[in-house]
């Protein structure tokens, strides 16, 4: 007798924290929760897009940092632990050391990259950071807020009894949320990433095959200013 197949159960799904308030009509109003985004699978494709070109262009901010550094690998490896957490941490110290260290025009090269990777990490933590909704009128984008945006309005509108007070409270707080995003924009932001990492890698990659960075550097050399 042939026994049957053994089939792994397949674990429930978890329920979605959704937030939907229409208006009177039945027209939406404000749509909260991160449905909005696992709706929308070209926005969402975007956020994942835009977080890995950043965790690539951090390493390559560390790689820049440790280029620097230009001492033994080991101490290198040692100097740059505080720093592997922290993409602004690691530019800031890459700049620091970059004014210690480097002559012209190298110097203006370093900070002028870094000042457009601290631009775009200001971008991407706006987006990897944010929480999303949609509103009336927003078909084509999606609306940023921040954590204590969103709990403030929630218990506000969950004190409210009567649906026409949460409808008013929901209308007042969608016209607060003037930070929105659409799937071309997103796609702004990571080109502009990957832009910046490409860039960097290059510096550095230049400084590599030419022995450039030696000539590069100011006497002093590596003083641990970071």
């Amino acid at each position: 007798m042939v026994g049957l197949p053994e089939v792994e159960p397949v674990p429930p799904t978890p329920p979605r924290i959704k937030l939907r308030i229409n208006s009177e009509d039945g027209q939406l109003l404000l749509e909260l929760g991160a449905h909005v985004v696992a709706e929308h699978p070209k926005f969402a494709a975007k956020i994942g897009e835009l977080a890995a070109e950043w965790a690539h262009a951090e390493a390559e901010m560390g790689a820049l940092l440790a280029a620097l550094m230009d001492t033994a690998p080991e101490r290198t490896f040692a100097l740059l632990e505080p720093y592997n957490r922290s993409a602004k941490r690691a530019s800031q110290a890459a700049l620091a050391l970059a004014e210690a260290t480097l002559r012209e025009p190298a110097l203006a090269e370093v900070r002028a990259i870094i000042s457009r990777f601290n631009a775009l990490a200001t971008s991407r933590d706006s987006v990897q950071h944010g929480l999303w909704a949609r509103k009336s009128g927003g078909n084509d984008r999606l609306f940023r807020l921040k954590a204590l945006g969103y709990t403030q309005f929630m218990v506000r509108f969950f004190q409210l009894a009567k649906p026409e007070e949460q409808i008013r409270l929901a209308t007042d707080f969608a016209g607060t949320l003037d930070e929105g995003y659409t799937v071309e924009q997103l796609g702004l932001i990571s080109d502009g990433i990957r832009q910046v990492g490409a860039d960097i890698f290059t510096m550095r990659l230049n400084w590599l095959r030419t022995g450039a960075l030696r000539g590069l550097l100011k006497p002093l050399g590596f003083a641990g200013k970071i």
